[in-house]
């Protein structure tokens, strides 16, 4: 059965999520700082998930 994905449907995964990738992929920690690093700073921004 597939689960609707509601308001809150990430957010009460947000830390399943980050478990996994940061105990399952090398580098992990340095990949979430450099993300970080390359997001803009300033308000009014849009990030848009191709994936």
């Amino acid at each position: 059965m597939l689960e609707k994905m509601g308001e809150f449907f990430f957010d009460e995964r947000l830390g399943d999520y980050q478990e996994l990738q940061l105990s399952c992929i090398d580098s992990a920690h340095e990949f979430y700082r450099y993300t970080a690093r390359s997001l803009p700073m300033h308000s009014g921004c849009r990030i848009i998930d191709l994936a």
